[in-house]
């Protein structure tokens, strides 16, 4: 069965459990307009984090090399929360190629049916402050 889901209005890691459970009963997932996709928290906080969870180790010329782009950034969040180890590593690797993330609506699926799930929407959450995913991309400098 395949899934198509509107990103927009959602909060990433409430969508990403969601999709990450889809991809494990089997159902290829699709998830479009990733760009649009709220995470929790103050801007500064936020850009903190993730430049210290990605550039912060080690040099930044000699990698690891952060995630620049929402679509996969959303793929590397849904990776996190399917099972990476021991005996049910490659039900997770099976899981994960089921999961497709898009930048936007492409053109050969303008016409297919979007859904949403109401209990990842921002409106749910009780955050003072929301950001972006796109403005933390570029925050960090993409």
């Amino acid at each position: 069965m395949d899934m198509n889901i509107n990103a927009k209005g959602m909060i990433v890691g409430r969508l990403a459990s969601f999709v990450a459970k889809q991809a494990l009963l089997g159902h290829h997932v699709r998830v479009f307009n990733c760009e649009s996709l709220y995470l929790t928290g103050t801007r500064r906080q936020l850009v903190e984090h993730y430049q210290h969870k990605f550039y912060g180790r080690t040099k930044a010329y000699k990698g690891p090399y952060g995630i620049k782009m929402p679509d996969r950034f959303f793929k590397r969040v849904v990776k996190g929360m399917l099972p990476h180890g021991g005996k049910e590593k490659s039900r997770g690797r099976v899981a994960l190629s089921h999961v497709s993330c898009f930048l936007g609506i492409p053109e050969n699926f303008k016409n297919a049916p979007l859904t949403t799930t109401d209990a990842c929407a921002v409106t749910k959450s009780q955050a003072p402050s929301v950001l972006t995913v796109k403005e933390l991309m570029k925050g960090l400098g993409s």
